[in-house]
């Protein structure tokens, strides 16, 4: 392509070009001197006969617009805007602060590998430049978050330029009958409808975070129900891994609130609110401290003399079926001694209810769920038919709780090694370390289980 500028070209009789910065399908951008105060610039120009979208020039003029009514320390200043015709094109020039500096994409491209303060410390300072945008009246909603539109200092200080889209605009960005503006990859779904609220921001800056921590686009991480699932490709903290999903999530209503509620979060001076609320219909009892979470899962109950008799009944009309096919010869030896066994159970089974009903016990718990998890110990306790088995251990031990798809229960996932089904039977009370599954709950609900398994994720993480 033909540059627009070479080196020492004086546009309007004032500024000299000293370097292309940029460059684009329809236009460039260089590094100019103003002669008559010696201030260095950046000049953005576009050539109409370049042009293929008049899209394009309305974006440019939009970008010369919004920059010319702003005024924040993390914007580039409007300086002018204005057009030069020649025999064979008209070009369009805006003249804006330089900034020093390389974008987020220069940086990551030249091996820059920035830690999770880092990445911290550039969010806080974009969102306070959304604060001041998103406040605004009428406010502006920029639309095209991504790093080639974040400037990056010497001093680590962050820049937010091209206000109406110019430079990779025309090659990366889709745009349709006019209707929306935005980069794939960092667009959130609703501005393919031609929707740009508050909360798309907010989804192009969480898309943009992920950039600096992946190191590669988001469009190439893998994607779990319509949701970028990136916790495999990056390092960071539980907290910062939350607060992402919250800013990256699909649905509007799933975002922070506000700018202003992502930014207390982040900074730590607020809670991140659960997603899941308790179902109206859940018996399940929790106290939440600082430093301390019970959860109290009800159990079923059983009448003890209920139980008898209906074991008792069962039984019998068991032996009388049995004796007639044995009659008619249908059985055969082996189900003699499978016979055997299962009145020996039978024997236990009444006779243990006996012992229970002896004992003055009415009543007979089953699934009845106790958890205690505290900063440095926790402890997990399921009752079955009036006895505890206990597990406990480290709380550091606990590596997260998930949903198993295949016994539809609640899991805690351990650090332990993994324990045989005789072993969990067997022991009374086990340690953590001999496990690495921990289940219960599959009687619950998924409403429920959902809720369930957020209050304990947000409690680990807060420890």
């Amino acid at each position: 392509m033909n540059e627009l500028h070479r080196t020492g070209d004086i546009v309007c009789d004032r500024y000299r070009i000293l370097s292309l910065l940029g460059e684009g399908s329809t236009g460039s951008t260089y590094k100019a001197i103003d002669l008559i105060d010696s201030q260095t610039v950046a000049i953005k120009v576009v050539s109409f006969r370049r042009v293929r979208d008049w899209k394009v020039l309305e974006l440019f003029e939009r970008e010369a617009k919004i920059l010319a009514s702003l005024e924040h320390p993390a914007i580039p200043k409007y300086f002018d805007y204005f057009h030069q015709d020649t025999p064979e094109d008209r070009r369009f020039y805006l003249i804006r602060e330089l900034i020093e500096g390389n974008s987020l994409t220069i940086e990551i491209t030249s091996g820059w590998h920035p830690q999770e303060a880092e990445v911290k410390e550039i969010a806080k300072q974009l969102l306070n430049i959304l604060i001041y945008l998103h406040g605004l009246n009428p406010p502006v909603i920029h639309r095209d978050i991504k790093p080639e539109n974040i400037i990056r200092d010497a001093n680590e200080k962050v820049f937010l330029v091209d206000f109406g889209g110019v430079q990779e605009i025309y090659r990366k960005t889709l745009s349709r009958s006019g209707t929306f503006v935005g980069t794939v990859g960092y667009m959130p779904p609703e501005q393919f409808r031609g929707k740009a609220i508050f909360a798309s921001d907010l989804y192009a800056l969480g898309t943009t975070l992920l950039y600096l921590l992946a190191r590669c686009s988001p469009e190439d991480l893998p994607q779990k129900r319509m949701k970028i699932d990136f916790h495999s490709h990056v390092s960071i903290s539980k907290k910062f891994a939350r607060w992402l999903e919250k800013a990256i999530e699909p649905a509007i209503e799933d975002r922070f609130h506000s700018v202003e509620n992502a930014l207390k979060i982040l900074e730590e001076k607020q809670t991140l609110a659960l997603r899941y609320e308790q179902p109206k219909y859940s018996r399940i009892l929790i106290e939440n401290k600082s430093n301390n979470l019970i959860i109290n899962i009800p159990g079923k109950s059983w009448d003890t003399m209920f139980l008898l008799n209906h074991i008792i009944i069962i039984s019998f009309l068991g032996l009388i079926f049995y004796s007639l096919f044995w009659i008619i010869r249908i059985s055969k030896y082996a189900e003699n001694s499978i016979l055997g066994i299962v009145l020996v159970l039978f024997i236990i089974g009444i006779l243990y209810l006996f012992f229970l009903a002896k004992k003055g016990l009415k009543k007979i718990t089953t699934n009845q769920v106790f958890i205690d998890i505290r900063p440095k110990e926790f402890q997990f306790q399921q009752d079955f038919f009036n006895h505890a088995y206990i597990i406990q251990g480290q709380t550091s031990g606990i590596k997260k709780i998930e949903h198993s798809q295949k016994s539809k229960s609640l899991v805690l996932i351990c650090k332990g090694r993994e324990g045989s089904s005789l072993q969990r039977i067997l022991v009374k009370e086990k340690d953590i370390t001999h496990f690495k599954r921990v289940e219960f709950g599959s009687w619950f609900k998924q409403a429920e289980r959902d809720w369930l398994q957020a209050e304990i994720t947000e409690f680990l993480e807060n420890l």
